[in-house]
């Protein structure tokens, strides 16, 4: 049984297009972190770079419109928490990253019928493992998945593109 579901060609090419072109873009800005969750112990290999459009119910770019409103308006949802793009780069070598949960939490507590949507923007050979089943969430241009926020995951960085 998948503890995820996922839809293959979300958004309308030109939207997927102009997604892609803009994060590869030279003039795209992303910025640094030296570990992708809490409680990284080796900052030497789970660094990554992220740009934040919403968080804390801000705004918090001037690309959230153009990027970012295409794939929330598509999505059924009550309340947006946090949204944003992480780059992982090439290490020649598949790393998963640790497991973790995305939500804030109040307490031990997670908030009622949250979800995590994973977009991707390009095909490469990364993925988002479900740590506890093994499931395989890989990365497939202009696809979304869907689980709840309580399941335990790890991002990978991918070696081929």
């Amino acid at each position: 049984m998948e503890n995820f579901t996922y839809i293959d060609n979300f958004l309308p090419e030109e939207a997927c297009d102009k997604l892609y072109k803009t994060f590869t873009g030279d003039d795209f800005p992303w910025f640094y972190y030296d570990s992708v969750t809490r409680t990284d112990e080796d900052t030497t290999k789970h660094f990554y770079f992220c740009h934040t459009f919403f968080l804390e119910d801000n705004i918090n770019s001037n690309y959230y419109h153009e990027l970012i409103l295409p794939i929330v308006s598509r999505i059924k949802h009550t309340k947006l928490l946090r949204v944003k793009a992480n780059l992982y780069t090439n290490q020649n070598k598949v790393i998963e990253h640790f497991p973790h949960t995305d939500a804030a939490r109040d307490g031990t507590e997670i908030i009622e019928n949250m979800k995590v949507a994973l977009y991707s923007v390009n095909d490469n050979n990364g993925y988002t493992l479900l740590t506890d089943t093994k499931e395989k969430i890989y990365s497939k241009r202009n696809r979304i998945a869907f689980f709840d926020e309580g399941i335990i995951h790890q991002s990978t960085v991918r070696t081929d593109t």
